[in-house]
């Protein structure tokens, strides 16, 4: 979905002219499509640190910001590289204030320094899964004890982000902060409580996951009346959260889909294939640059097959095993491998 948006960005006028409501719902597909990965992130991210609470008692945070070092940094330090090199050579115009923005994860802050260009301007939605998990932690403390706590408590701890976010609503920069990490902390929130979703979204009839998919991509990629802007900005999240996590793989053709190696694959390297994209997109100042773009965006999928297998793979095993020196030790064997509804007790005592 973000390929496809980048794709008809720098589209001759002529196209734009022709296929304008085409063209629009492609364009936000970019946004919806990040939006999908912040759900499926914050609930992957949390699912994980609920395995190792209940396996060792706690979470070693030192051992998981070891690991999302060794899985982020190389290839992002790679593709800078390659764009300061072309930056040398006069391809593009960056100074080294904008080159320490995205090292610093800035760019989805428009207010700190110069834009970030084109060119590495979609480290905007990576700068927001840094500062995620720069707050995770406490999130995730609150969020066991939470899971145990009273109804008082738990109202108060659902409601706030939504409270603060509609005091906000007038600043436009605070409530898209806000709203996007609404899609983290909603796919956080499914983690929590998925041993009690969990049948609830494997009973979901197929017809109706189909129409809550459909409501999505209207939401996402249809024009809205203002006033309803708001209300999907609470909605978005958790309408995703249900299509992806409620996704009907009990069926054989869709299991079969999403047990596809090729497939697999892809998701194994597309973190190469976000960084390598935006260059593949640029505008090459032809009249159409569509079919070059095309061509340019499978160089894109080998460049972040190779580079995953010879570069990234090698260093996110190596981050791995230093990460495991400092990982708090399992606790005895029988004990339940998933998050025990007993584990903060555990902990206290």
């Amino acid at each position: 979905m973000v390929v496809a948006s980048h794709l008809v960005r720098f589209l001759d006028p002529w196209y734009q002219q022709a296929l304008p409501g085409i063209l629009s719902a492609i364009r936000k597909a970019g946004p919806l499509g990040v939006q999908i990965f912040f759900c499926i992130s914050g609930f992957v991210i949390c699912r994980g640190m609920m395995r190792e609470a209940a396996a060792s008692g706690t979470v070693g945070m030192r051992g998981f910001y070891i690991r999302r070092a060794y899985r982020i940094l190389p290839a992002l330090t790679a593709y800078l590289a390659c764009i300061a090199l072309l930056n040398h050579f006069g391809v593009f115009n960056l100074n080294f204030v904008q080159f320490l923005k995205v090292g610093a994860f800035l760019c989805n802050f428009r207010e700190f320094g110069p834009s970030c260009p084109w060119e590495i301007g979609h480290t905007w939605s990576l700068a927001y899964e840094e500062q995620f998990y720069l707050i995770f932690p406490l999130l995730f403390v609150c969020g066991r004890y939470v899971r145990h706590g009273g109804t008082a408590l738990k109202t108060v701890c659902v409601l706030t982000p939504l409270f603060l976010l509609a005091l906000v609503w007038k600043n436009s920069a605070v409530t898209t902060y806000l709203g996007y990490m609404l899609f983290m902390l909603a796919g956080c929130f499914f983690a929590l409580y998925w041993k009690k979703l969990e049948p609830l979204l494997t009973s979901l009839p197929v017809p109706g996951w189909f129409a809550i998919l459909l409501i999505v991509l209207a939401i996402g990629l249809l024009p809205q009346p203002s006033a309803l802007k708001r209300l999907f900005a609470f909605v978005l999240p958790i309408l995703i959260c249900i299509v992806i996590f409620g996704t009907p793989i009990r069926r054989a053709s869709i299991k079969s889909f999403f047990s596809n190696q090729g497939l697999a694959h892809l998701g194994r390297i597309s973190y190469g294939i976000y960084l390598w994209q935006q260059l593949a997109t640029a505008n090459f100042g032809f009249a159409s640059p569509f079919m070059t773009a095309l061509a340019l965006s499978g160089l894109t999928v080998i460049l972040a097959h190779y580079s995953y297998r010879y570069f990234e793979l090698p260093l996110i095993k190596k981050g791995n095993v230093l990460a495991a020196k400092y990982s708090a030790p399992k606790k005895v064997a029988g004990e339940s491998p998933d998050y025990a509804d007993d584990v903060p007790s555990k902990m206290a005592a």
